[in-house]
This record gives C-alpha cells, sequence and structure tokens, in this order.
C-alpha cells in the first residue's frame, strides 16, 4: 500500500480532495450536498473560527482528514491555502483568482 499511494491517482483515490463549501461568504449547495455535510456544521465551524456571519468569511473548506478550514475575509490577501481547490463553475483557484 505505502508504494499505491505514492501514485497520484490512487492517492485521489484513497484520500480524496478538499472540497470547497463556502466561497465569497456565500453557500454552495451542490458541494455541501456532495460532501454529505449539513449547514448546521458549517455554522459550528463558523462559531469556532470566532466568526458569526458568511459575509466574514472567504471560503469554507472541508479538508481531506474530516475537519474544517475558515478562511476569514482578513486574510482574502494570504489566500494561497486556497490554491488547488475547485471552485464549481470557476475551475480550481489559483493566484489569478484569489481576489
Amino acid at each position: 500500500m505505502k508504494d499505491s499511494v505514492r501514485m497520484p491517482w490512487v492517492r485521489k483515490i484513497v484520500t480524496g480532495e478538499p472540497a470547497l463549501l463556502v466561497y465569497e461568504g456565500k453557500l454552495l449547495p451542490s458541494a455541501l450536498k456532495r460532501a454529505r455535510v449539513t449547514e448546521d456544521e458549517i455554522h459550528s465551524a463558523l462559531r469556532s473560527a470566532g466568526r458569526q456571519t458568511f459575509e466574514q468569511i472567504k471560503a469554507v473548506v472541508l479538508k481531506t482528514d474530516g475537519s474544517f478550514s475558515v478562511v476569514q475575509q482578513e486574510d482574502s490577501q494570504t489566500t494561497s491555502s486556497l490554491q488547488g481547490i475547485v471552485v464549481p463553475g470557476n475551475g480550481k483557484l489559483d493566484g489569478s483568482n484569489l481576489h
């Protein structure tokens, strides 16, 4: 198994990919459904990050380990942690579309 996880296509199947659930303060309903995450779970992640509203959030990502990563609006200038995350309808985030 150790060698098979080094192969990118096997690693993707075994570990999955991070899922973008909130982007620019807006819930992504189809992403929530695909990830089987409820809106209540997103609100809990926001509270854990010290935020109450979606307007304060740049993004919420469901990481491959099952935890949530909350990127706050004021952190949006340093959103390199979002690079490579797929935005439905926009493709993958890279340096040119991280504003």
